[in-house]
C-alpha cells in the first residue's frame, strides 16, 4: 500500500511538472519552444512520460480501463503526428 502512495505522488510530480513547463512556457514567457530542441526535449520527455503513466496507473487498477486508456494514448499519438508534420528544410 506504501508502494502504491509512492507511484501515485511519483505520476503527480511528473504530472505538474509538466502543467508548469507548459504553462511557463506557452502562457507566461510566450516563447516558441517547439522550434528549439532544448526547449522542446524536457516539454516532451515529460508529456511521454505523463501520458504513459495515465496508461500504467490505471491498467493496474483495471485492464479493461488500461486498454482504453492505451487505445486512446495510441490515437493521440496518431492524431499528433498527423496535425504536426515534419516541416522539410
Amino acid at each position: 500500500r506504501e508502494q502504491k502512495a509512492v507511484q501515485y505522488s511519483i505520476f503527480l510530480g511528473i504530472f505538474l511538472a509538466f502543467l508548469f513547463l507548459e504553462g511557463l512556457y506557452e502562457h507566461i514567457l510566450k516563447i516558441p519552444f517547439r522550434k528549439n530542441w532544448k526547449l522542446l526535449t524536457p516539454y516532451l520527455v515529460l508529456y511521454y512520460a505523463m501520458n504513459y503513466g495515465f496508461v500504467v496507473m490505471v491498467w493496474k487498477t483495471s485492464l479493461p480501463r488500461g486498454l482504453i486508456m492505451l487505445g486512446l494514448f495510441i490515437i493521440q499519438t496518431i492524431v499528433n503526428i498527423y496535425t504536426h508534420p515534419r516541416k522539410s528544410q
